[in-house]
């Protein structure tokens, strides 16, 4: 019986381990999100510690600090695609009730698409168009 159940364990660890097993590669980010990405990161961090979003630059400086990645603040907020500084919307709450959907978003992108940051974390490329009818209205 000792063999048996030997045998048993056996298959049961051949089964899952090439079920484990995948010959796809791992999803790597887009280069051209990993700061917007970084944005939001201290967004949260801000919110969870301080009660309340970055209201400046300052601050959101101070929260991407905190995320212990290699690189600077001031290089965080650069956009690797246009090299312009993001557009960001200081003082935008992550919630659900929040006003303004999008926290940041490229100042130029290339070839008429932007990448943009949402409330929900989400990173998207949207037109020129698509993104001006996404944002309030100033007032």
């Amino acid at each position: 019986m000792t063999r048996s159940v030997l045998c048993s364990c056996f298959l049961v660890m051949l089964v899952f381990g090439a079920a484990g097993c995948s010959s796809s590669a791992p999803r790597t980010e887009d280069p051209g999100t990993t700061n917007l990405r970084r944005i939001y990161q201290a967004f949260k961090i801000s919110e969870d510690w301080a009660r309340h979003p970055p209201k400046d630059e300052e601050e959101l400086k101070h929260w991407l600090g905190q995320l212990g990645e290699k690189g600077t603040p001031e290089e965080f907020l650069i956009s690797r695609r246009d090299g312009k500084p993001f557009v960001v919307a200081y003082g935008t709450s992550t919630g659900p009730n929040a006003k303004d959907p999008i926290l940041a978003h490229e100042a130029v992108g290339v070839d008429g698409k932007r990448f943009v940051l949402t409330r929900d974390g989400s990173i998207r490329q949207w037109s020129d168009e698509e993104l001006a009818a996404k944002k309030p209205a100033k007032k």
